[in-house]
């Protein structure tokens, strides 16, 4: 023990009397040299330990001050001593002396250096930790880990260990403290794990151990170890994170089998990985066989927009990438504020308000199904094993997927094959009900030769066997232009049987084309039905009634829009079509059979006509003949007429029956004329028909050529009280056909107006060129087809032709009763003839007969085709 005086620390107040046993020196010898310490400690430490004990003097002295230092002994002789200082005070609190206490510690310093040497050789920390009864505490000796484990020397704990506390993880400080508490108290070997948080913000894990024992002052002091244990705490939370990876995904993996339905295991899935990973959107990203994809899939947190259904900008994910991502190619981002990206990937994040995204494909077959994508809201570390955790996952999904599309497809075959038991039920149903119609169809059809009723009978069966909206059949005319709606049967759609529809102006022209060709159509309309005025879109079936030699008509259903019409319902039409086109080609072989014997009974009784007509026509001239002979016999006293003995021979020349003589010449005269013109007449026709005649072209200028045929004609109708008026304009041009042919066309057509004209009426001739637009009705057929035609027209006012008649007048050897004002008679045979040679010219002749006014139109081309 010694004493000093703080304000002079080489002053020596006290010694204690075993100051001779330690060192070898008296206390006489302390007390007669002044600066007896400063030259014992030895230079090397002397300086360093002054310091020390003056800095902690002048900051007060407080608690107490450890140091060891070399010390040579009376000998000469060194050993380690281990001095400690506590300040003394009196009431004021003033520092009256520095009482110390030294110990050699000799021994413990050579057994500090073995360890020392020892420690260099041993990871981590060797060292004594004193904790002093004051709580104040140290470490008496620390081997240099102590810098590997806490950073800090071991001279700077050394006095005071509160730099090793400083260092201690917050969250680990307060359990280490209470863990010395228990060692020390129950004197129990100390064992704590903990974390050692630097400067720097890197942590390691440490694991101390070590043995107390109990100071004579009281205080516990420790011999231990404390080693790093950062690999092994890095290695169990490898381990950790692995079984709870492993957890996640067998929990996951186990939920994505609970289901088969494709939504909820992608639901399911994401919901549990955003949950498990902390990450602020998880989603799954479909890519459609087009190209095109969106989100289908989505766990979010509540700070961050939805984008369930979001279709990504193809820039965001372009197809050229594709192939990258089937290879296996996993994108991380961890900050799209920096790095290389393209402007449009960063713009469409700050849309999302995203900033880390880490992107995963989902490949099924060699095929990019989808992807599995991460968004975060702020820069994020993508792990190793959050990469693999989700990459594990996308495998999963990929083979989930699959099970849920074999499934689904399963599902849907066995409703397909479900569907098609049932359809074919329905179908086999139906056919036998179908077969059972159109046998009664075909029986009704069969026994009938009426054509009204074989489709009145169709159309009603159809439409109640189908039940339909409406039904009806129309029948074409022979050039196939028009249909006439010959029956129908309907329920709500107004009736149109007996209209007439010109097939080329209908808005369904196109469906006659299909029909013309024989194939059925079905089709809805797109525009409403001009014929009907039911203001209804509908679902129509069309199917023409057809045999090997043409189409008959048609067949038309009606259903509502949102209906269709099945195959058994159309073959069961076609069948019903093919039986009417049968029944309708027997019922019209019938009615032309029919009409065959009445042609034979009309051509008979126009042979009876003709003979009485011809014989009557022959005898008539052949009479007035003999009778004009007679008289120019009795005339000229060729034969007596008693007698029938020539008479005197110069009677014939009397000048008094001279003018009778010539009077009878012309009648023999005008009579053979008429025989000859019969003869002429009948030879013509039969020309004609037999297609005999040859054509002989000439150019025609109707303006001067008209004129010189109606002059022939002008004394006869003044004598007949007639006005014959000539319409020609002057610029025609010129018509090229057979010349005599058009002149016996024109004639015949001027005699029949005298003959049928009565006093004081007029007959009137027209010609012009009109165009193919301007005539009425079917224009001509010549084998070319020209622009514009010739029409010349002969008309007569004063009479008409009835309609009955108007078919009939271009018969041979008609003539209508009761019509002949002049009673010039005839033979029939001039219209006829005209109608023959109109169409030898390549023309048309049509009469139009109203008001009192008669009209014969000839339509003749400009140009005669040989």
């Amino acid at each position: 023990m010694y004493a000093l005086n703080p304000d002079n620390l080489a002053q020596t107040l006290f010694i204690g009397e075993n100051l001779q046993s330690l060192t070898g020196y008296t206390p006489e010898e302390v007390h007669n040299h002044y600066q007896w310490l400063s030259a014992c400690v030895h230079p090397d430490d002397f300086s360093h330990v002054a310091q020390k004990v003056r800095q902690w003097v002048k900051s007060g002295a407080r608690g107490s001050f450890n140091h060891q230092y070399r010390f040579r002994r009376a000998d000469g002789t060194w050993i380690w001593v281990d001095d400690h200082l506590t300040a003394v005070r009196d009431p004021s609190g003033a520092m009256t002396e520095l009482v110390g206490a030294f110990t050699n510690v000799t021994s413990q310093v050579e057994s500090d250096r073995r360890l020392e040497q020892i420690s260099r050789n041993v990871p981590g920390v060797i060292y004594q930790y004193r904790l002093r009864p004051d709580g104040s505490s140290h470490f008496p000796y620390a081997s240099n880990g102590m810098r590997e484990i806490y950073g800090v020397s071991p001279e700077e704990v050394r006095e005071n260990a509160s730099a090793v506390f400083d260092r201690l993880h917050p969250d680990d400080l307060e359990q280490v403290r209470q863990s010395i508490l228990e060692s020390a108290e129950h004197l129990t070997i100390w064992q704590c794990e903990y974390r050692v948080r630097f400067a720097d913000g890197h942590t390691l894990w440490v694991e101390g151990h070590a043995t107390p024992q109990k100071e004579s002052d009281g205080s516990i002091l420790w011999h231990g170890y404390i080693g790093n244990i950062t690999p092994r705490k890095s290695a169990e939370a490898a381990l950790i994170q692995q079984s709870e990876r492993e957890h996640l995904i067998s929990e996951i993996t186990y939920r994505m089998r609970q289901s088969l339905d494709l939504k909820v295991i992608l639901n399911t899935t994401v919901i549990e990985v955003q949950r498990a990973l902390q990450i602020d959107r998880l989603l799954v990203y479909r890519i459609w066989p087009d190209g095109t994809g969106n989100a289908i899939a989505e766990a979010v947190t509540p700070n961050l927009a939805k984008i369930l259904d979001c279709i990504f900008p193809p820039e965001v994910f372009p197809a050229d990438c594709y192939q990258a991502y089937i290879e296996g190619r996993i994108y991380q981002l961890e900050d799209a504020t920096i790095g290389n990206i393209p402007e449009c990937l960063t713009e469409f994040l700050q849309g999302l308000g995203v900033q880390a995204k880490l992107v995963l494909p989902i490949v099924q077959d060699k095929t990019l199904w989808g992807l599995l994508i991460a968004h975060h809201q702020t820069p994020r570390h993508w792990p190793t094993w959050e990469v693999d955790l989700l990459k594990q996952i996308s495998s999963q999904m990929a083979i989930a997927i699959q099970q849920s599309e074999l499934y689904q497809q399963v599902q849907h075959l066995n409703a397909n094959l479900e569907a098609q038991v049932q359809e074919r039920t329905a179908q086999l149903q139906q056919s036998l009900e179908f077969e059972a119609l159109l046998k009664r169809i075909t029986d009704k059809v069969r026994d009938s030769l009426d054509e009204a009723q074989i489709l009145q009978t169709a159309v009603q069966e159809l439409a109640r066997g189908l039940a339909v909206e409406c039904c009806d059949t129309g029948i074409y005319n022979a050039d196939q232009t028009t249909s006439t709606i010959a029956y129908e049967f309907t329920q709500t759609l107004a009736p149109i049987q007996g209209q007439t529809l010109i097939l080329a102006e209908s808005i369904h022209s196109e469906v006659y084309q299909h029909l013309f060709r024989g194939e059925f159509c079905q089709f809805c309309d797109v525009g409403l039905n001009l014929l009907r005025q039911d203001k209804l879109l509908l679902t129509v079936l069309a199917c023409p009634i057809i045999d090997d030699q043409g189409v008959l008509g048609d067949l038309w259903l009606f259903k509502r829009q949102e209906d269709v019409f099945n195959d058994q319902e159309v073959r069961l039409v076609q069948q019903v079509a093919n039986q009417c086109a049968i029944a309708l080609r027997q019922s019209r072989l019938y009615q032309a059979s029919q009409s065959q014997v009445q042609e034979l009974e009309r051509l008979h009784h126009l042979k009876d006509d003709f003979l009485s007509t011809v014989s009557h026509e022959l005898r008539s001239p052949m009479s007035n003949i003999k009778m004009a002979l007679q008289m120019l016999e009795v005339l000229l006293g060729v034969i007596d007429t008693q007698k029938r003995v020539p008479p005197q021979g110069e009677a014939i020349f009397r000048q008094a029956n001279f003018a009778k003589a010539v009077q009878y010449f012309q009648i023999l005269d005008k009579e053979c004329q008429r025989e000859i013109s019969l003869i002429n007449d009948l030879l013509d026709l039969a020309r004609l028909d037999a297609g005999t005649t040859n054509l002989f072209l000439t150019e025609v200028t109707l303006q001067s050529w008209i004129p010189q045929i109606a002059s022939g004609f002008m004394e006869r109708t003044r004598q007949q009280q007639q006005q014959l008026i000539l319409q020609v304009p002057k610029h025609l041009p010129r018509l090229t056909t057979d010349l005599s042919s058009l002149e016996r066309i024109l004639v015949e057509l001027l005699h029949n107006a005298c003959k049928y004209t009565p006093a004081g009426e007029t007959i009137q001739i027209t010609a012009r060129v009109v165009s193919e637009s301007g005539i009425s009705g079917t224009p001509p057929s010549p084998l070319s087809s020209p622009s514009t035609y010739f029409q010349l027209t002969v008309s007569n006012s004063g009479v008409e032709i009835p309609d009955q008649e108007r078919d009939r007048i271009f018969d041979k050897f008609y003539r209508i009763p009761h019509k002949d004002p002049w009673k010039h008679g005839g033979t029939g045979l001039g219209l006829a003839l005209v109608k023959k040679l109109v169409e030898r010219l390549q023309g048309k002749i049509e009469v139009h007969s109203q008001t009192g006014q008669t009209h014969f139109m000839v339509l003749l081309p400009p140009t005669l085709t040989q």
